[in-house]
């Protein structure tokens, strides 16, 4: 597994050579689940951050919008399945909005309308687009 824990604060700057192999990674592990699974090989999946974290923004980059097939991609890398689902299905439901749900799943959600009006709402904040 490839360390994340060590890595050090002046690593974390964005065009830091650290930064950049991992961005790279993730891109990479979104082209195809082989390359997801090589990714969840190489960084974990379990609960810590330094190991869910990329595992959950590398689905959410392959699957890019579908939500079921968000969850679903997550769930079959393995580890702290239930985790990397959710921000993985956060991180796509971010960048796809309301539209990214399937209408069946929306309507069976408790108090779907007014989460669905909360979201309308939270676009419109100013500086959101």
């Amino acid at each position: 597994l490839l360390d994340l824990t060590a890595i050090k604060p002046g690593d974390l700057q964005l065009q830091s050579p650290t930064m950049h192999a991992v961005g790279g990674k993730l891109l990479d592990a979104a082209t195809s689940p082989s390359k997801l699974t090589e990714l969840a090989q190489q960084f974990g999946t379990s609960p810590a951050a330094s190991q869910s974290v990329p595992a959950a923004i590398a689905v959410a980059l392959a699957v890019d919008g579908d939500a079921i097939a968000t969850i679903r991609a997550a769930i079959a890398l393995g580890g702290d399945t239930d985790t990397i689902a959710a921000m993985a299905a956060s991180v796509a439901g971010a960048h796809h909005g309301i539209a990214g749900l399937p209408a069946d799943l929306l309507a069976r959600l408790e108090a779907g309308d007014r989460i669905a009006q909360l979201a309308d709402r939270l676009v419109e904040l100013p500086g959101r687009r």
